[in-house]
């Protein structure tokens, strides 16, 4: 009844432009197209298909938008990702690739074993605990708690066990992106946020959520996210959550921040 899918626009705020041509193009459900574009077509990427009976439309232009480690079909190769393209797999030997995978499937099937520790917060909020570095852990919790204790959702991730490479911190279950946790302390609050902003971006994480323990001016403050911004940087970010001690945190939408940034 239904031969076709159609792509789906996301339902995100930030929707990626080269994602948004694709939207509304209908093909046959074997089509080849679908072997590099079904989505989810990047980390975060919430954009989806649906069954049609509607006619097929032509195949879009490629604009190089779909992030060669999804470029996958998951029904074909029953992968979520395309494994060979991951920076995990490149710069893992060759001759120990086979060992890595075994072990990979051991201790996936160790954590399913394992009961979820699960932190539970307020207004619903949660974060889900696994086992990363001592003092980073210690770090990442107290902070990832305080924006359960506001409602937010938040799973901890494993470290990476690659040498060079470094995973983000935390998924955000509400939004569906990934998140890294910076907790300067350096005398001035605009090299505090500027570092913390300008390392968040090289990972390519949407979010950064900034935890200050020291009391840094306000105009510091300030500076400091408007150098990291400027000249289109950090552009994989989407949210800046600020924890300042004793404060509320502050929520800052970073395209909205751009705009004003461009102004002056």
């Amino acid at each position: 009844m239904y031969p076709n899918l159609e792509y789906v626009e996301t339902g995100a705020s930030h929707p990626r432009d080269t994602h948004l041509m694709y939207v509304g193009t209908i093909l046959p459900i074997g089509h080849e197209w679908w072997d590099d574009h079904l989505p989810p077509s990047d980390w975060g990427c919430n954009c989806s298909v649906r069954p049609t009976d509607k006619e097929a439309t032509e195949v879009p232009q490629d604009y190089g938008g779909i992030n060669p480690i999804f470029a996958n079909n998951p029904a074909k190769s029953a992968e979520f990702v395309k494994t060979e393209e991951t920076p995990y797999f490149k710069h893992t030997d060759k001759a120990l690739r086979d060992e890595v995978a075994q072990e990979g499937k051991r201790l996936q099937k160790e954590a399913e074993n394992n009961a979820k520790e699960t932190y539970k917060g307020k207004r619903g909020g949660f974060v889900d605990i696994v086992r990363q570095q001592g003092n980073e852990r210690e770090k990442n919790l107290t902070t990832y708690k305080a924006l359960a204790d506001r409602g937010g959702k938040y799973t901890l991730l494993r470290p990476s066990i690659v040498e060079g490479v470094k995973n983000p911190d935390a998924f955000n279950n509400r939004t569906g992106i990934f998140s890294d946790a910076k907790h300067p302390t350096t005398a001035y609050g605009k090299n505090a946020m500027q570092a913390s902003i300008k390392e968040a971006g090289k990972q390519g994480v949407e979010e950064v959520v900034i935890r200050l323990e020291k009391d840094y001016p306000s105009t510091e403050l300030y500076e400091g996210i408007k150098a990291a911004l400027q000249g289109n940087r950090a552009k994989s970010l989407e949210v800046i959550i600020l924890i300042r001690k004793g404060r509320e945190p502050i929520y800052l939408d970073v395209q909205a921040l751009r705009k004003r940034f461009s102004k002056k």
